[in-house]
């Protein structure tokens, strides 16, 4: 059987975050277009909630990872990641509420 080759962490990511904004944009422009109720402040909403996640999660694997951090460093950098996208979550859920 062949060996697969495994990419490195900062590829596998960046091909899973252009999977995933294409998933998005598939799915969002289209209802946007065709639907009344999907208004560009909704197709932003959500732009910016899946940007969010992903950017941070990829700065982890670009930044963390290839450093030689402890356990402890890791686990501190992860729940520091977590409270951004936390933050920014409910920041991009306020401004929905109001507007």
């Amino acid at each position: 059987m062949r060996e697969r080759k495994q990419l490195p962490p900062q590829q596998a990511i960046i091909i899973l975050d252009l999977i995933v904004m294409a998933i998005y944009l598939a799915v969002a422009i289209p209802l946007q277009h065709l639907t009344q109720g999907f208004t560009i402040f909704w197709f932003w909403f959500g732009f910016a909630a899946i940007v969010s996640f992903l950017g941070l999660v990829t700065a982890y694997f670009w930044y963390a990872e290839p450093q030689s951090l402890t356990a402890a460093q890791k686990s501190v950098v992860g729940k520091n990641i977590l409270k951004y996208i936390a933050l920014f979550w409910l920041l991009d859920l306020l401004y929905m509420a109001i507007f």
